[in-house]
């Protein structure tokens, strides 16, 4: 039986040995160029004529450059690097050694038993079309037409024909792509390495409200998607790399870091901006960490702030923003009673729109001085939830603006986000409407606003079911990498959303003042 199982496994470690071999024998035959070594490539004016890399840089590319697959396992990346360091560089110069390795054979396809008529594709995708194109593929395209004769144009390549806007057109049907989160589809495509530019920048699913059609744009399913479409083409030889800095503790960057350390088949890299590109020091950096020193730790040491900061850390403050004293608009059907009618303000609406997954919000506010003190007065809170399977019906929601016109209220603008608004942005503008596209991701300053108007207790609101809703978002709001305002994984901040794109427009109008006074 021992015997049995002996020649068993010497049986099956020839068949290796055969596989390899006829390997090597196919690539010999079909190789038409000998592809340089790495530092030739890198450095030689005939190829890509670089400057020194740093020894970091040059370890990344070497465990990259390995395409032998019975000694070099590594199937993916995660370079976790600081803002500066040469990420895009790097990905950049593995784009091009491949694609020149691959043009030094007759038949790149016949390599990996494709048909001759299919592409070997490469893609680089970043979280804004303006990424993906202003930074790596202009970066890529800049090396490539600075590159010499050998490592391109000898194969027939002609910068000035085959670079595009977002893609380059090699001889022997190599394709390189530059990619968005935001395209509908990138499947169809042969990928045989792929660059996740920025991986930390790209929502989770959680900031994208669950599993509607944003959820596709999640970086988890960017990383499936790239993943799984490398695998089922090139399952052996193909790359995957993940470079970014992070910008919160256990972002998506940091997560892959963490699963890349106990992966054989994942090289991991993480250092500070002046440890990977040595032509940086720390004290480039003193204006950044004099102004924001947390966000600068995150850029360059990729030591980014907990998540769970709250926002508003007066939580007993939030109460105080109701006025019971205030009749609500409505009943508890959701009818308007008589008097709730429009003064003689002007006001502004606020909203967060979805389609299915998560709510609506709505928010109706103005200011106005009331007992001698500047108030925010939040006039109307609204919330629509889909039926399971369904859509909400932006029609209602369009109606709703429409009755609120007819009961006298003056709507200065009408603030949207960047979601799903143009079909609601069109009916809106024909019936006189300003209507404005808001995106307050970044814009710490309407967030600190509304902060401000809770601490010094100028916002107030009537009490309602909505308005328990609304106090549970505020109590749940987050303060990521110290410029981003979100909420826990378990709630929502719909309504908190409306109500500030609401407090923007009124800043923009000029109807209140931005003042930060913290207390």
């Amino acid at each position: 039986m021992i015997e049995e199982k002996q020649d068993s496994k010497q049986n099956f470690l020839n068949s290796l040995t055969n596989i390899v071999f006829d390997l090597d024998r196919l690539m010999s035959k079909n190789q038409e160029i000998t592809p340089p070594e790495l530092e030739t490539f890198l450095y030689d004016k005939d190829y890509l004529g670089l400057p020194e890399l740093s020894p970091r840089q040059l370890e990344a590319l070497r465990v990259l450059d390995n395409d032998d697959p019975n000694v070099n396992k590594i199937l993916e990346a995660v370079l976790c690097w600081g803002k500066g360091s040469g990420k895009d560089w790097i990905a950049s110069i593995f784009f091009s050694r491949r694609v020149n390795k691959l043009l030094c054979f007759k038949s790149p396809q016949q390599l990996f038993r494709l048909p001759s008529s299919e592409p070997i594709d490469f893609l680089n995708v970043a979280v804004s079309e303006d990424q993906a194109k202003s930074v790596f593929f202009n970066k890529l395209t800049g090396m490539i037409k600075a590159a010499g004769p050998k490592a391109f144009r000898q194969f027939g390549f002609n910068p000035d024909t085959d670079i595009g806007m977002s893609k380059i057109i090699f001889p022997k049907n190599i394709r390189l792509f530059s990619g968005h989160s935001e395209q509908e589809s990138m499947e169809g495509k042969n990928l045989n390495a792929a660059v996740m530019d920025e991986a930390a920048a790209f929502k989770t699913e959680q900031e994208l409200k669950g599993k509607g059609p944003r959820a596709k744009r999640s970086a988890s399913a960017i990383y499936k998607f790239l993943s799984s479409s490398i695998r089922s083409r090139f399952p052996q030889v193909g790359k995957l790399i993940l470079i970014s800095y992070p910008r919160f503790k256990d972002d998506f960057i940091l997560q892959r870091y963490k699963v890349g350390q106990r992966d054989p088949q994942t090289y991991v890299s993480f250092g500070a901006t002046w440890e990977i590109n040595p032509l940086r020091k720390k004290s480039d950096f003193d204006k950044d960490y004099r102004d924001n020193p947390e966000q600068a730790k995150s850029m360059y040491e990729c030591i980014p702030p907990a998540s769970d900061e709250p926002f508003i850390r007066e939580q007993d403050k939030i109460l105080k923003i109701v006025d019971f004293t205030t009749k609500p608009p409505h009943d508890v059907w959701g009818q308007y009673y008589p008097e709730f009618r429009g003064k003689t303000v002007t006001y502004t609406l606020g909203l967060d729109l979805s389609l299915t997954g998560d709510r609506t919000g709505m928010a109706l506010i103005h200011s106005e001085i009331k007992d001698g003190k500047p108030k925010t007065i939040i006039d109307l809170l609204r919330v629509w939830e889909a039926a399971k399977g369904k859509e909400i019906d932006y029609e209602e929601i369009f109606q709703e603006i429409l009755i609120l016109k007819s009961r006298g209220f003056n709507i200065i603008g009408v603030y949207c986000d960047q979601f799903q608004s143009a079909y609601l942005i069109q009916k809106l503008q024909k019936e006189g409407f300003f209507t404005e596209k808001v995106s307050i991701e970044s814009k710490l300053e309407y967030w600190n606003s509304l902060k401000s108007y809770i601490y010094n207790e100028e916002l107030k609101v009537y009490q309602s079911e909505n308005t328990e809703l609304f106090i549970e978002e505020l109590q749940g709001l987050s303060l990521l990498n110290g410029n981003k305002v979100d909420h826990t994984a378990s709630g929502s901040k719909d309504l908190c959303d409306a109500v500030v794109r609401a407090i923007s427009g009124l800043i923009k109008k000029g109807q209140t003042e931005f003042v930060w006074k913290p207390m």
